[in-house]
């Protein structure tokens, strides 16, 4: 029997310490692997066909770029790659931009560390997940 294969993972986000913790958190579930982390989009964009994620996690608030205008950037290199904010706001009108410019999700960095992985997976099942308080 064929084992599938673990998901790429790609994480846009600027603060180490929560960087980290995605890289640490995402590591330890056999289903999904670190294609790469940065801490701007536009790295992100230009290794994009090197790190051939199945799903980035995109902060909005980054150096340069933010991520909302990042995602459709992303989208038009890889249409198949899914994306979820993870953010620190808990603004209407940033939820409707990121899912206008193509995000699957949207979740806020207060979530329990689970949430993330219930997340990816809910994501994997066709699902799009959203943070509770959103």
């Amino acid at each position: 029997m064929k084992t599938k294969s673990a998901k790429r993972i790609l994480i846009v986000e600027d603060d180490p310490i929560i960087r980290n913790a995605f890289v640490t958190l995402i590591e330890q579930n056999s289903d999904y692997t670190i294609a790469n982390a940065y801490d701007n989009a536009e790295a992100a964009i230009k290794n994009l066909n090197n790190d051939q994620p199945d799903i980035c996690l995109m902060d909005i608030e980054l150096p340069g770029m933010n991520g909302i205008d990042a995602i459709p950037k992303i989208k038009a290199i890889l249409p198949n790659t899914q994306l979820v904010v993870v953010t620190v706001y808990e603004n209407d009108e940033l939820v409707f931009k990121a899912l206008c410019a193509g995000a699957s999700g949207y979740l806020t960095k207060n979530m329990p560390p689970q949430k993330l992985i219930e997340s990816l997976t809910e994501l994997e099942n066709g699902g799009a997940p959203m943070s509770t308080n959103i």
